[in-house]
């Protein structure tokens, strides 16, 4: 017996290259037909104007035929390619939510900023009884319950094939073969190995073949086993020969069970599909074998495929395993089971077109969206996103997303570094925790830190007492090179609401350097006063200012006490922060 899942099957190659072959005989015929018109634009939440990415989005012709799909990215933005000039429309599927599709449109009629206005209109389990659609029926004939969770399943199992399909990412795959005892507790011998660059990581065989032939099927010394994958799972024959119901399964799981409908007697699969009840995303397949032969003894045949989701909506498989009885022909032609044979695969690692990880099984991986201080547009110009502590950084691509992979197992803070705070010497505040485990994807969204946010976070972090203002000052030459160890004077009535005593007065912090100028404050009489010296980046600050607070500031050269420039600072709520460059003579 040989279990053969079809990745590794010639003839499931030949069906690619039989589909690559159609798409350059189209690709040939479109000149005829006028070329390719790119459809583009950016797919909404409605009314809040929130972009959903990682939504599929169908292209779809006046006769109802699929022309193109893509996943939004991480912006909500989209690309499709309309074949002709003739009315289409555009439905977006995601995972929870009701399908929606647009009004027809002429590709030719867009304008460049096309918004696809979608209301989030979630899919609820209410009313949906398990007890009453557990029967196994037709799709078309069930339950209500019952097609309602399978266009959750299809919805995942149409974009893992469209993953595969579209070439986003390759695989390094590990096998491990397993022979086991009768009892299939006991290992009695074990391999494995490894594949790289692998197209997908796990794949069935054509499915008009299986149909007629069986998920088990003999040759000459041994049999081919194959277990369903996605595209098995959608094609018209599979749901045509096989009846559907519910199952509850712990911790909040539901899971859609399938079997061969009587009368099929070549070697079948029977399962379920399970989700999550609350995020309605598939996690995984649990399947066996029927109508093989030995009845009984052949035990526990079947496996499972377990199912991923990565943040940028793309669906792959993460592992998948598959367990056929081992048989002995005894007299008069009895079978008995020997033992068992087990094929597993695991995805080790996977890689984007660019060849950059995204995925590796011995390490987490971070996959974040970076927003304007808005939370709705990518930022205008790329920015630097680092794991703290770590060393690590990446840019953020034009939509915004980043990944970084292999790293630690455990909570990560992540640092946004803007070229305006740059500019400004204040380091990259804190704008997010991760805990990041093993083997998986941790999602993380963050805005581009304000100024207001990267004073606070020089004050002592977020939140500052309510109303109340940071000033961050500059003491420059007139050529804009910054002067340290320049006096400051910061002078206010005694009588006010700020005393320097009780409430924080500090310098600008800064990672790797040391920072001079820590505030003196005292009593003048009528009046409170407090110095410090400018840092090595010029850079003076005042925490938690309260508004209404008039305050003269000097400057001067602590040498030789001579006062530079003088200001009066009257403090007014509402800003957060206020940030000024002070010029002094040479």
């Amino acid at each position: 017996m040989r279990i053969l899942p079809g990745f590794t099957w010639c003839p499931r190659t030949a069906g690619v290259w039989r589909g690559l072959l159609a798409v350059a005989t189209l690709a040939a015929l479109l000149p005829a037909q006028g070329a390719a018109q790119p459809v583009s634009g950016v797919v909404v939440e409605k009314d809040a104007g929130t972009p959903i990415r990682g939504a599929m989005l169908i292209l779809i012709d006046g006769d109802g035929v699929l022309v193109d799909r893509t996943l939004t990215d991480a912006a909500g933005r989209f690309v499709v390619r309309a074949l002709s000039s003739g009315p289409h429309r555009i439905e977006v599927e995601r995972i929870g939510y009701a399908d929606w599709s647009t009004a027809p449109f002429r590709p030719g009629n867009l304008g460049p900023d096309f918004t696809v206005e979608v209301p989030p209109e979630a899919v609820s389990l209410e009313g949906l009884r398990v007890e009453g659609a557990r029967r196994c029926e037709s799709l078309g004939h069930g339950q209500p319950a019952t097609a309602r969770v399978w266009e959750e399943v299809r919805k995942a199992l149409a974009t893992e094939s469209y993953t595969r399909e579209a070439g986003l990412y390759s695989y390094t795959l590990r096998r491990f073969s397993r022979r086991l005892d009768r009892s299939g507790e006991h290992v009695l011998a074990r391999a494995s190995r490894t594949s790289e660059r692998l197209p997908y990581a796990f794949a069935a065989g054509p499915i008009d073949q299986l149909m007629a032939r069986g998920f088990v099927q003999p040759t000459d010394s041994s049999s081919v086993v194959y277990a369903p994958d996605a595209e098995t799972l959608l094609s018209a024959p599979f749901l045509e020969t096989h009846c559907f119901g519910l199952r509850e399964g712990t911790s909040g799981r539901i899971g859609l069970a399938f079997e061969p409908v009587p009368g099929r007697t070549v070697p079948e699969v029977a399962g379920v599909l399970w989700l999550d009840s609350d995020t309605w995303e598939l996690e995984r397949l649990e399947f066996r074998y029927q109508n093989l032969l030995g009845g009984r003894e052949t035990g526990r045949a079947g496996g499972e495929v377990g199912f991923m989701r990565l943040p940028n909506g793309a669906w792959i498989v993460r592992d998948w395993r598959i367990t056929m009885p081992m048989m002995k022909q005894l007299l008069r032609g009895r079978l008995r089971r020997i033992g068992y044979a087990e094929e597993a695969g695991r995805t080790w690692l996977i890689a984007d077109r660019s060849g950059k990880t995204v995925i590796h099984a011995e390490s987490p991986t971070i996959f974040g969206v970076v927003t304007d201080s808005t939370g709705d547009l990518p930022p205008p110009a790329p920015v630097v996103v680092s794991v703290v502590g770590t060393g690590r950084a990446v840019t953020t691509d034009p939509d915004g997303s980043f990944v970084i992979p292999d790293l630690e197992e455990g909570r990560h803070a992540l640092a946004i570094q803007h070229p305006a705070l740059a500019e400004w010497g204040l380091p990259a505040p804190v704008v997010s925790t991760v805990e990041v485990r093993l083997g998986e994807v941790a999602q993380a969204e963050a805005r581009v830190p304000t100024l207001t946010h990267a004073v606070a976070a020089s004050c002592g972090g977020p939140p500052r007492p309510e109303g109340t203002v940071a000033y961050l000052g500059r003491i420059v030459a007139p050529g804009g090179v910054p002067r340290e160890g320049m006096e400051v004077v910061a002078r206010w009535p005694g009588e006010s609401d700020y005393s320097g005593p009780t409430v924080p007065i500090t310098a600008v912090a800064d990672e790797g350097r040391a920072v001079s100028g820590s505030w003196r404050v005292r009593t003048d009489g009528g009046y409170a006063t407090a110095t410090t010296t400018t840092d090595w980046r010029g850079l003076f600050l005042l925490c938690d200012l309260p508004p209404g607070l008039e305050m003269s500031l000097t400057v001067g050269d602590a040498a030789d006490e001579a006062v530079a420039v003088a200001e009066l600072f009257r403090v007014k709520g509402g800003a957060g922060a206020v940030t000024e460059t002070l010029i002094v003579p040479e």
